[in-house]
């Protein structure tokens, strides 16, 4: 082995353990884990080039070293304005997306694609803010601004202009948006630049288009959807919720929703370290711009904006929670028609809204509970069962949500048989002879055929009821074991009378649980 192909070697690997092999390869035109051929005299250059970068980042964090190798692969080179990965694209004649001749959109494929390169550094495909916030030099971000700023569609976003201190950049622009189901506060064009790039990539990805022939689509795409916003029309935007205790081996597109999984999407995980998703379930939202005013307004101004949004927001908001809860259920009720339990468990929401850049899922109630694998099949079949239940009736919002409870959360059992009661109540409580109704109707509700059947999951019931009552009203005589006993089973009834209730197109109608018991027991309304 000769001296060069030694030193190449260690070049390489000082090189790739720096910035990660993913990364050299990608910015060498390179398919990923591939290395230059020996005597490539192009690439290997680039390569003695990069092994010389000699940086002291022994008292940096993690995130900060992130952003030192992002820095450096997106440097612009003086005086060629352009930067470090495009001079080696433009060396090893890599091609990059065709010009549209739109400079806004030129601009934005420009910056997505040095936004793929930063992704391609190891943990950047989950640090959502370095990718938004990688384009703050004047080479990069000024074109795009200005650009924008002339787009009579898009600056309606930025009521707030104020001119730069350096006249020959673009002006400062700003605003105090609101958005339904849920969203708002101050935004400037920086901001939006970045949301734009990061969101564009967040897109590809959740759609498993991430190409670079199809960066310049993607964009037209976000400059569309963003001119829309603007003029306050409604968008259709992908809200995203992740479980945490479920994989799966296959793909649900139902169209407006689906299950899939979260392995190479952009899932921001920085701060306080979390879980981090196994699945994704989403949904197609209704997002509006409901005001969009300076940001300087006066304090009574403010408050009459924020008053409009707060009158809108919640029903959206209510409404987008309630069918991530829905297709959440629809696990849980596959699960026991399979005489399984799966854990639920998920993350708080995040959306590809390209106005901001992805926001942190947090985790609400964290589980330690037993891992699950889903199969194609399963998948198939739980698609089956919320097209059954959607759109869940809103009157049984409570109920929903404390079956979930019960399938996402470690919990007292005494606590989770008292949810499991509520739930039927809910669903068939009325104010008068509550036991009695309320056991009735599930029991006709879920063994309409056979009395015995009947009769006996009757009694179970009363049981339940009897012994939730005497744990609330704080009987010294009951233990917590009786609890533990009866508690799978009432959360089973649960969720077995919410989807056989949705099932029926007469009792989904109803929005009071009293008339829905009444149909059940006497099998006629009362009027």
């Amino acid at each position: 082995m000769s001296s060069d192909t030694c030193s190449d070697d260690d070049d390489w690997a000082q090189v790739c353990a720096f910035f990660g092999e993913r990364s050299v390869s990608f910015l060498l035109g390179l398919k990923p884990g591939q290395r230059p051929v020996e005597g490539d005299a192009r690439r290997w250059p680039v390569v003695r080039h990069l092994a010389q970068i000699q940086v002291e980042e022994s008292t940096l964090k993690p995130e900060q070293k992130l952003s030192l190798r992002a820095r450096i692969l997106t440097r612009v080179l003086v005086p060629h304005k352009i930067t470090f990965f495009e001079a080696v694209r433009e060396t090893l004649g890599i091609p990059t997306p065709a010009p549209t001749g739109d400079a806004l959109e030129d601009g934005f494929c420009r910056l997505v694609l040095h936004g793929l390169m930063i992704e391609q550094l190891d943990g950047a495909i989950n640090d959502r803010f370095l990718v938004a916030a990688s384009f703050q030099d004047p080479a990069l971000y000024d074109p795009v601004a200005t650009a924008l700023l002339k787009d009579d569609s898009l600056v309606k976003l930025f009521p707030q202009r104020e001119p730069n201190e350096d006249a020959s950049r673009p002006d400062s622009a700003m605003g105090l948006l609101y958005w339904t189901p849920f969203g708002g506060g101050t935004t400037d064009l920086r901001i939006v630049v970045g949301a734009v790039v990061e969101q564009t990539l967040a897109r590809m990805r959740f759609e498993g288009s991430l190409e670079e022939p199809r960066i310049a689509e993607y964009v037209q795409q976000s400059l569309a959807q963003l001119r829309q916003f603007a003029a306050g029309e409604t968008i259709e935007v992908v809200v995203l919720t992740g479980l945490l205790h479920i994989s799966v081996d296959g793909y649900l597109d139902r169209g407006s929703w689906g299950i899939r999984s979260a392995s190479g999407l952009a899932i921001e995980t920085y701060g306080e370290p979390q879980p981090a998703p196994e699945t994704v379930i989403w949904h197609k939202v209704p997002f509006r711009l409901v005001a969009c005013e300076r940001n300087d307004i006066g304090e009574p101004e403010s408050n009459q904006t924020f008053a409009v949004y707060a009158t809108q927001a919640p029903p959206a908001m209510s409404h987008t929670h309630r069918v991530l809860d829905t297709i959440r259920y629809g696990i849980v009720a596959w699960a026991l028609l399979q005489n399984k339990r799966v854990n639920v468990a998920c993350t708080a929401p995040w959306d590809l809204l390209p106005v901001r850049h992805t926001s942190h899922p947090f985790v609400v109630f964290e589980s330690e509970d037993g891992a699950f694998s889903l199969s194609q099949q399963s998948l198939d079949e739980i698609a089956d069962i919320v097209d059954l239940v959607m759109p869940a009736n809103a009157s049984m919002t409570i109920a929903l949500r404390r079956i979930l409870r019960s399938f996402s959360e470690q919990r007292d059992p005494v606590d989770a048989l008292i949810d499991a009661v509520i739930a039927w109540e809910n669903m068939l409580g009325s104010t008068a002879e509550t036991t009695f109704k309320v056991c009735s109707a599930l029991a006709w509700l879920i063994e309409p055929e056979d009395a015995t059947a009947r009769a006996e999951l009757f009694g179970r019931c009363s049981r339940i009821y009897n012994t939730r009552s005497r744990l609330v009203h704080g009987d010294s005589n009951v233990e917590e074991s009786d609890a533990s006993e009866l508690v799978d089973e009432a959360i089973r009834i649960a969720a077995t009378a919410f989807r056989l209730i949705h099932s029926n197109p007469q009792l989904r109608s109803m929005n009071k649980s009293s008339k829905r018991s009444q149909r059940l027991i006497l099998g006629a309304d009362i009027h």
